[in-house]
Order: structure tokens, then C-alpha cells, then sequence
């Protein structure tokens, strides 16, 4: 029963995201907003890969930098914008982690796009569901 949980995507969207919000207190530090949002957000700066899951999309993955990270979402430094509520995976370039979200915000910056990444359980396909069970 425990081995059929932990590969199920909400566990293992949580254990990441606790795994990244742990090194975000020990390196970053809380934003002064703390009290006014619903999660404490922690400044994290780590390259990552972001690639648009939808299969409409064609355009290769982009390089990026996170800027923040709380309980719900990351916000992350692009070159390139991100349409609004696409489906992404964000890969950290150091250990290969991958984490999905969605775009929650697009915003263009001086130097490229700030984006909001709301973090989100993949979809299992039935098959998979079937080969786990």
C-alpha cells in the first residue's frame, strides 16, 4: 500500500516541494509580504529547464532561473514568455528534479519575463494507474 502511494504524483509533488522549500529557508531568506500571503514565500535562486507540456507546443525548453518559492508556487526569470495557464515542468539543472505547475502569470520585465508557476500533480494516464494497482 505505501509503495502504491509513493508513486502516486501528489506524493511526489509534495516530497519535492518540501525538498526545495527546505533548501530555500537554509540558503534564501522570507519575504517581507510574509504575514500578507497564504504561504511564506523564500528567495531561491537555482537554474532550471522549463518545457510546455501541451503537445500544441513546439518550441524547445527554455533556460530560466527561479527567483522565489513558497508551499503553493515558484516565481522564475525567463527570456521568453510563457503563455498563461500552460501546463509546464520545471527541471532543476543541479539534480534533474522535476516539479509540474501551471502559468499562473506572464509578466515582461526589462530583462525578459517574470512568471508565475502555481505547482500542480501531472495527470496519470489509466494505464499507468492499472500497471501500479
Amino acid at each position: 500500500m505505501m509503495a502504491a502511494l509513493a508513486n502516486r504524483p501528489e506524493v511526489e509533488l509534495e516530497n519535492t516541494v518540501d525538498c526545495w522549500l527546505e533548501e530555500a529557508r537554509e540558503t534564501g531568506r522570507a519575504d517581507a509580504y510574509a504575514g500578507k500571503r497564504r504561504w511564506v514565500r523564500y528567495t531561491w535562486q537555482v537554474p532550471v529547464t522549463v518545457k510546455v507540456l501541451h503537445a500544441a507546443d513546439t518550441h524547445p525548453p527554455q533556460y530560466a532561473y527561479t527567483r522565489d518559492i513558497s508551499r503553493g508556487g515558484l516565481g522564475l526569470k525567463c527570456r521568453q514568455p510563457i503563455e498563461h495557464l500552460s501546463l509546464v515542468r520545471i527541471m532543476r539543472d543541479d539534480t534533474g528534479e522535476t516539479i509540474t505547475g501551471r502559468v499562473r502569470y506572464c509578466t515582461k520585465t526589462i530583462t525578459g519575463f517574470v512568471i508565475g508557476i502555481e505547482f500542480e500533480a501531472e495527470p496519470v494516464s489509466p494505464d499507468a494507474l492499472r500497471l501500479s494497482a
